[in-house]
């Protein structure tokens, strides 16, 4: 890849909400950034996001599921999300089958019917790599301290 080439990310989308709430949380910038804002930011650093509802099938769950009454459910602490260079993915459509609107006796008698209809889709990797990562979080605005670079000396 050339110098200055963008990258793709799909990622839950409450994770654009939980960044804000790192950052709100934190000491620098705190009201600057809203979920538009994450999405410029990792912008700014070459990173074009797509923000998804669905998840893994396997792994980490990463579908909230409903709310119960009391405190807040919290967020995640991993995160899986893939990253990879635009255009290293192809969707393949094999054909659809579809056979429309099904009625039958019993059907007609409560002016009912169904519909019936499969698709055949899958995704094609032609680029060279794609990463699926599975990232530890947690919102709480901290950052670590500053260290030495491998090799310096301090």
């Amino acid at each position: 890849m050339t110098q200055g080439a963008r990258l793709q990310a799909i990622l839950p989308a409450w994770t654009a909400d939980l960044l804000v709430g790192d950052l709100v949380a934190s000491q620098f910038q705190r009201f600057q950034y809203n979920q538009q804002g994450v999405t410029d930011l990792l912008n700014s650093f070459g990173v074009s996001v797509s923000w998804t509802l669905d998840g893994p099938s396997d792994g980490i769950a990463q579908v909230f599921g409903a709310q119960s009454p009391g405190a807040v459910d919290p967020y995640p602490t991993a995160i899986q999300w893939a990253l990879f260079a635009p255009g290293s993915w192809l969707f393949v459509d094999s054909g659809v089958l579809e056979l429309g609107i099904v009625r039958d006796s019993v059907l007609n008698a409560t002016n009912s019917y169904q519909i019936f209809g499969e698709s055949w889709e899958n995704a094609a990797g032609i680029g060279v790599e794609s990463l699926w990562i599975t990232s530890t979080v947690c919102a709480s605005g901290i950052v670590s301290a500053p260290v030495a670079p491998a090799g310096c000396q301090s």
